[in-house]
């Protein structure tokens, strides 16, 4: 049996890239889940926290120490951190890169991202020391919404896409159903039928877009079920 304290409080993501025990902070992001269709934590939002806040300072203290107690001296990092009564708590630590297409958003967002840094890392360590000098800055803030479905069914078609596409913030998506598929009830990561990226230089615009994404997804406007 394993047993695991159940923390409450928000919950972050610090990811970086060391060498030779010198770590240099690449994002912080904050994991926006609520409950829906019965399951406590479905995702909603994962978003970019300015690295100069004092919430991702507190984070990236924290962070270092912890990569230094447990011995990482090279590479990728990903800890995901939860803050309960203010205070950090370490939930996920790996010796990687942060998972699935996040890395090539930022790449999108910045002048570099995780991924150059680690290649720098290993084949250009003067160009690792220049960046490592120079706090990394999104050029635009970026928002990734999670679809929360609260129907299912067989999709008989996808309809409306250009409600999606027609937003001044509108960066990318990804579609995990389509024409023909089973569209489940949402209850986490992989019921999740799409995600879309907004990216914008305007905080407030990008967030009354996220608002409508939501309100479409209340209305039911993309998903045509038999």
């Amino acid at each position: 049996m394993l047993v695991q304290e159940f923390l409450t409080g928000d919950e972050y993501v610090v990811d970086t890239v060391t060498l030779n025990g010198k770590t240099v902070t690449c994002n912080v992001f904050s994991y926006e889940k609520e409950r829906a269709n019965g399951a406590d934590f479905v995702y909603r939002a994962i978003r970019a926290i300015d690295l100069s806040s004092p919430i991702s300072q507190k984070l990236i203290a924290y962070n270092n120490e912890v990569i230094k107690a447990v011995g990482i001296f090279q590479g990728a990092g990903h800890r995901e951190i939860m803050l309960t009564d203010n205070e950090p708590c370490l939930v996920e630590i790996g010796a990687r890169l942060h998972g699935g297409n996040i890395p090539s958003i930022v790449q999108k967002c910045a002048p570099w991202s995780q991924i150059e840094l680690l290649i720098d890392a290993c084949i250009d360590q003067r160009l690792f020391e220049q960046k490592s000098k120079q706090q990394l800055h999104l050029d635009k803030k970026f928002l990734i919404h999670f679809y929360i479905s609260s129907k299912e069914g067989m999709i008989e078609i996808i309809k409306n896409n250009h409600l999606i596409t027609s937003l001044d913030s509108y960066f990318d998506s990804i579609w995990y159903r389509g024409t023909g598929d089973y569209l489940d009830k949402t209850i986490d990561l992989y019921t999740c039928p799409l995600k879309i990226i907004l990216a914008n230089r305007n905080k407030e615009l990008l967030l009354r877009e996220r608002n409508s994404l939501i309100d479409i997804e209340k209305k039911s406007l993309l998903f045509r079920l038999r």
